[in-house]
């Protein structure tokens, strides 16, 4: 979206006739031969809060740190030729064109106040759809923070 205006369409004229942006990522997809369960400890947890945003963490009803919380880690094994990671899953970002923010962009706001209008909507970004990866068992937070700096 800010790419289209950089490029001088004028956000009057695309606005109305937008559906979404998309913005994609790939990481690293853990080895399904090798990957291993783990309780993590309550840091790591915090670690995982504090990157998808601690104050949307609890609204998404995300999974909440208990004795039985695991996530899985690499290990490495002939199939991933020992680096515990195969494949690529990707992550996604969608702002969808609602008329609030098609209201927002005719009216010129910044970039941070159309991804606030989009937020509330309901809008993830491309690291919380990590996480929830994560959360998933199919990738690990070293691998999410390296394609979402």
């Amino acid at each position: 979206m800010i790419r289209l205006i950089e490029m001088g369409l004028d956000p009057l004229s695309f606005s109305d006739s937008l559906l979404g942006v998309l913005a994609q990522r790939l990481a690293r997809k853990l080895c399904e031969k090798c990957k291993k369960s783990y309780h993590p400890d309550i840091d790591e947890y915090n670690e995982i809060v504090d990157a998808y945003n601690s104050k949307l963490f609890k609204a998404h009803n995300m999974t909440t740190y208990n004795d039985n919380f695991i996530l899985m880690k690499e290990v490495g094994c002939g199939e991933c030729n020992g680096i515990g990671y195969k494949g690529r899953i990707a992550i996604h970002e969608l702002l969808r064109g609602t008329e609030s923010v098609k209201k927002a962009i005719k009216q010129r706001l910044m970039v941070e106040e159309i991804f606030a209008v989009a937020m509330k909507e309901g809008m993830k970004t491309l690291k919380m759809d990590g996480i929830q990866k994560v959360f998933q068992g199919s990738t690990d937070l070293r691998q999410i923070l390296k394609v979402c700096l």
